[in-house]
């Protein structure tokens, strides 16, 4: 959008806006960090409407934008949760929601399970449903196909049916409304945790 008509701002990047461009500004590293009105005045002088949501030394968010904000909304709606991470508000009659996923450091950790909560309150979506390996349930079709001069038998998969620790076995193809992934032959397809595929030789 030209002259930053509506731009979204994580607090740790430590960023202005300008009409020429962003521009780097360490005397915004505390703007963002608390929920009050700094952030706000200190960017209206620039000629821009600002909502801030964030927590001292840690966790922010906030957008900027040229055009009014409204329905400002702060954090994830019916969760009680102590980190600044989600903000959303409505920049001329578009959405615009500004997310700071947690890391979620090691697997199994506090933190990596706290992740998957967070993810599952925000998608909607209990990321944390473990399937067994077998993608049988995903599975609609055989199928041949044509790789490397030859024909294979192989089967295409339900993308939305598949469940994390699911492996498909290539040749495979896996199918959803915008996608289609294809897993070669010798190769092996793996749901993830956050329902990523990952591919790898076998």
């Amino acid at each position: 959008m030209e002259d930053l008509e509506a731009r979204t701002l994580l607090s740790d990047l430590s960023f202005a806006a300008t009409a020429e461009g962003i521009v780097a500004d360490r005397d915004l590293d505390g703007t963002f960090e608390t929920v009050d009105t700094a952030g706000e005045a200190t960017v209206a002088a620039l000629g821009y409407q600002a909502a801030c949501f964030g927590q001292k030394t840690y966790n922010g968010v906030a957008i900027l934008a040229r055009e009014p904000l409204a329905d400002v909304v702060r954090g994830i709606p019916g969760y009680d949760d102590p980190q600044s991470r989600v903000l959303a508000a409505t920049v001329a009659g578009v959405r615009v929601i500004d997310v700071y996923v947690p890391n979620g450091q090691a697997v199994g950790s506090d933190k990596y399970a706290y992740k998957l909560d967070w993810l599952a309150r925000l998608t909607g979506r209990d990321l944390r449903q473990v399937g067994d390996g077998n993608p049988g349930a995903a599975r609609m079709r055989d199928h041949q196909l044509h790789h490397g001069g030859r024909t294979h038998d192989a089967a295409i998969y339900d993308r939305a049916k598949l469940r994390a620790g699911d492996v498909v076995k290539g040749p495979a193809i896996i199918i959803e409304m915008d996608s289609t992934t294809l897993v070669h032959p010798g190769c092996s397809a793996l749901v993830d945790d956050f329902g990523a595929i990952l591919i790898r030789p076998e």
